[in-house]
C-alpha cells in the first residue's frame, strides 16, 4: 500500500502528467516545438535522501526536466517564453512505483484503464503487473506508451506454472479462450473458440505419504499445560 498526503498526491499527479512518464512524449509529426513549463516556488524532495529543498523552480519541456534551482535563479534565457505555474506551498516528489498490481485477472480493459488513471493521478508513474493475462496487459502497456490512455509505465511478469496452477479457478479464467499459436516458432497464444470458463488442466493428486516418514511429537507452546511424565 502506498501512503502519501493529499498535497503530495496532487503534485505527484502533476509530475506524472507533465514530467516523467514516456506516454507524454509528443507525436513525431508535431512540427511546433513543445512550450516549456516553469513550476515555481515548490518544496522539492529529490529521493536521494537529502533534505527537502524549499522554494525551488522546476523547468520542464515535454517529458524532460531541464533544470531545478532556487526560486528566481534559473537563467533568464532558459525560462524565457515558458508557461508559468505557481506551486507555492506545494511539495514535489519523484514518481512513485507500485510493484504489485493486477490489471487482467480476469481481463477487463475498461476497469484496468480506470485503475491506471487513478494510480497516475495519485503520483504513481510506474507499475509492475504480477503474472496476469499478458495479451491484455501488453495492449494496456502499448496504449499507455503512445499516449492513448492516461497511465503509468507498465512492466509485467509472465506466468511460469504447470498444470496444478491452472486448477485454481481464478488462474483458469486468465487462460480461458485461448489455443496454441497456429504456426511453429510463434509462442503467443491467440483467441480460440469460446468454451465454459473451466480449467484446461486437472490438478495432480498429492503423492501417497511414505510409511517410513518420521513423525515428531507436537511442540508445546507457552500456553500449553505442563505434560505429566509420571516422575516426581
Amino acid at each position: 500500500m502506498i501512503a502519501f498526503t493529499r498535497t503530495a498526491a496532487a503534485v505527484g499527479a502533476l509530475l506524472a502528467l507533465s514530467l516523467a512518464a514516456p506516454h507524454t512524449v509528443q507525436p513525431a509529426m508535431a512540427a511546433e516545438p513543445v512550450v516549456p513549463v516553469l513550476y515555481g516556488g515548490a518544496t522539492v524532495i529529490d529521493g536521494t535522501g537529502a533534505g527537502a529543498r524549499a522554494n525551488q523552480d522546476i523547468l520542464v519541456q515535454g517529458d524532460r526536466i531541464l533544470a531545478i534551482g532556487p526560486h528566481g535563479s534559473l537563467p533568464a534565457e532558459e525560462v524565457a517564453g515558458a508557461r508559468k505555474v505557481d506551486l507555492s506551498g506545494r511539495w514535489v516528489i519523484p514518481g512513485l512505483i507500485d510493484t504489485h498490481v493486477h490489471m487482467a485477472t480476469p481481463p477487463n480493459p475498461k476497469r484496468a484503464q480506470g485503475q491506471l488513471r487513478r494510480l497516475l493521478y495519485g503520483g504513481v508513474t510506474s507499475v509492475r503487473d504480477m503474472a496476469d493475462d499478458l495479451r491484455s496487459v501488453s495492449e494496456l502497456a502499448r496504449a499507455a506508451l503512445v499516449g492513448e490512455i492516461p497511465a503509468p509505465d507498465i512492466y509485467s511478469a509472465a506466468v511460469m506454472a504447470g498444470p496444478p496452477f491452472f486448477g485454481v479457478p481464478v488462474s483458469a479464467r486468465s487462460a480461458w479462450d485461448t489455443r496454441p499459436a497456429p504456426r511453429p516458432g510463434h509462442n503467443r497464444s491467440t483467441p480460440g473458440p469460446r468454451s465454459p470458463p473451466r480449467s484446461p488442466w486437472r490438478a495432480a493428486p498429492a503423492p501417497p505419504r511414505s510409511r517410513s516418514t518420521p513423525t515428531f511429537p507436537p511442540i508445546a507452546s507457552p500456553r500449553s499445560p505442563p505434560r505429566h511424565t509420571g516422575r516426581a
